[in-house]
């Protein structure tokens, strides 16, 4: 068949098994003869079956979880997962997935002056506007099955219309912005009139009956619409989706305490044209409200931060924390993140004047001064870092002497470093210089340096 792997091996009561290596990666068809044909397109029929031969090597394998493992292609498939190819790799593969996520919450605004109309376990939704009134649907859907890292592609909502009134109508679609309760009223009937509300119940006066009401009657809503749908036809599905509502999603997924939810309105200008569709608690599955969301996780890398710190981040949660994004893949251990410093922020220190252990300060003394490590803030704007003084000061302490005073200074190293240390001073005292061992002494005497 023009394939790079081919064989024409016969099985009988003699030959009742064939073994073969295959050395290229791909799908490949084998048929019975004379039961079986080669359809000359790289497929068989009849009598015929496919082997479909994995690469080797090991890449990114994207779950059905949202999660991704760096795998074989054979284990990748058994987990029922999509293999990027030999050489990929989590940390610069973006996985996308698609999940349909049934509405959590869903009910009826029934316009009312008195506010206690509702129906909340009821089969239908209405909208439009019937002899009785307005009706606008509302739903709410439950995000937190998304990864908060997730970047949101795509985003569907998917009603299903039970009963069409009147002419084909544009449906709007727009954002709930004050949180609400579905309730646990059922109407009977048509459910054209709802029922009386109960307690927790939404109605058109009221995010939950009846306690607390919505900033205004008929819900409290973004008045500029997602998108919208023109709905003309029963039984069958329809589809709002927009880039306006997948952000909005995305602001969701980010954010899960301003999810409040979606609105649908119909034509609330003429009567007999309302429209119907199935809840949540109808018993056909494919029929009740869907939120069909396709995002995808992004590959994540070393991010540097405004302060100098560094975090491993998506390229779009760098970017929100105003960072610099350093790579697919990249690491903080091997990124230099630069600071950029305020200036002048921080009052210039003044060291202190050191006390003398014997004599006074300015005229004859002696000084014990012990070199110390500690940690010390050098801005507002960093961390604290380790640097070495004298008498737990950096910088400093001052000492004062003046002219034909003696002044000894006997120097403790109370740090467990090594390093230079070095000592200057006005002429005609000479410049002294050595390497200081931990737990050593210097002793400088007039212009005289003895190191012990």
């Amino acid at each position: 068949m023009g394939s790079s792997e081919m064989w024409d091996q016969p099985l009988n009561s003699s030959n009742v098994s064939y073994t073969r290596v295959f050395n290229t990666a791909g799908t490949f068809w084998y048929y019975c003869i004379p039961h079986g044909s080669d359809n000359m397109d790289g497929t068989a029929s009849g009598m015929a079956g496919s082997i479909q031969v994995l690469p080797s090597g090991t890449g990114a394998c994207c779950l059905t979880d949202g999660s991704c493992i760096n795998t074989d292609a054979g284990f990748c498939a058994s987990e029922g997962g999509t293999f990027s190819g030999v050489g990929s790799n989590c940390a610069t593969t973006a996985c996308q997935y698609t999940v349909e996520i049934v509405a959590t919450q869903d009910n009826v605004l029934y316009q009312s002056a008195t506010g206690t109309i509702s129906n909340a376990l009821g089969s239908h939704l209405f909208a439009g506007n019937n002899t009785s009134g307005v009706r606008r649907p509302i739903l709410s859907f439950d995000l937190t099955g998304i990864p908060s890292n997730a970047q949101i592609d795509a985003a569907q909502l998917r009603l299903y219309c039970t009963s069409n009134s009147g002419e084909g109508f544009p449906m709007t679609l727009h954002e709930v912005l004050e949180s609400w309760t579905e309730g646990s009223s059922i109407a009977g009937g048509n459910e054209t009139s709802g029922t009386t509300a109960l307690l927790g119940d939404v109605t058109w006066l009221h995010r939950t009956y009846n306690t607390l009401l919505w900033s205004q009657p008929g819900g409290s809503f973004n008045s500029e619409s997602l998108t919208s749908t023109i709905v003309n036809a029963q039984n069958q599905s329809f589809i709002w989706t927009s880039e306006a509502l997948r952000q909005v999603v995305e602001h969701w997924v980010h954010m899960p305490m301003m999810n409040r939810g979606l609105l649908l309105k119909g034509n609330e200008s003429a009567t007999n044209n309302t429209k119907r569709f199935a809840t949540r608690h109808v018993a056909t599955v494919s029929q009740r409200p869907t939120l069909l969301v396709t995002y995808s996780i992004q590959p994540s890398g070393a991010c540097c931060l405004a302060d100098g710190s560094c975090s491993d981040l998506t390229p779009m949660q760098c970017s929100m924390a105003g960072g610099s994004y350093q790579g697919d893949g990249s690491l903080c251990s091997t990124s230099s993140c630069p600071v950029s410093l305020t200036p002048f922020i921080d009052p210039l220190p003044i060291p202190g004047v050191a006390a003398p252990t014997t004599g006074v300060a300015g005229g004859a003394a002696h000084y014990d001064m012990y070199i110390t490590e500690q940690f010390q803030t050098l801005h507002s704007q960093l961390p604290p870092t380790r640097v070495w003084g004298y008498n737990g000061s950096y910088p400093g302490p001052t000492i004062e002497a003046f002219r034909d005073q003696l002044v000894t200074v006997q120097w403790h190293n109370d740090s467990l470093s090594i390093y230079p240390f070095a000592i200057s001073s006005p002429a005609p005292c000479d410049l002294a210089a050595a390497i200081i061992l931990p737990r050593s002494k210097i002793q400088i005497i007039s212009n005289t340096t003895v190191v012990n």
